[in-house]
């Protein structure tokens, strides 16, 4: 019995912290931060790194309209189809799903006024080329917003 209990308050601590993660605020409040700080208004060019199913991808075309441009970035084939079938479900004619690469975004340079990903970062196998392909996407003046958790730190040992 007391086995029991203890296995069930263990995958209590880490379950719910996990479940937290995972269902974190990610409705209207955190699309409104990203919109105000990102200036997503009509005729901007945005564009979402890492895009998954393309949820924000949809709500950025939405945001700048017809007269901005939404580039959505996505590594995974999968996923770039679910990004498609989001986008042709929504008849979005404002939207470019681009193939990303392992250490270059594909985004044609200085075509952003707005970059963002959002839990992405920590899986880059080539962060400084990655790093670099953003910022030759962005436009003078652009922003670039990355919403990640920082990466672990690495033991001296694993740098060699």
């Amino acid at each position: 019995m007391r086995k029991r209990y203890l296995i069930a308050v263990i995958t209590l601590l880490v379950a719910t912290p996990l479940a937290a993660w995972c269902w974190r605020d990610t409705s209207q409040s955190e699309v409104e931060k990203l919109a105000t700080l990102l200036e997503w208004k009509p005729g901007r060019t945005i564009a979402e790194v890492g895009a998954g199913k393309g949820k924000m991808t949809v709500v950025a075309a939405e945001r700048v309209g017809p007269s901005g441009h939404v580039f959505s970035n996505e590594f995974d084939p999968k996923r770039l189809a679910d990004i498609q079938a989001a986008v042709a479900k929504r008849k979005l004619a404002n939207v470019t799903i681009i193939k990303a690469g392992e250490s270059d975004t594909n985004l044609p340079p200085k075509c952003c006024d707005a970059v963002f990903m959002r839990d992405v970062y920590h899986h880059f196998t080539h962060p400084a080329e990655i790093d670099a392909s953003l910022l030759r996407a962005l436009k003078p003046g652009g922003l670039l917003a990355v919403i990640d958790f920082p990466p672990a730190r690495r033991s001296v040992s694993s740098r060699r």
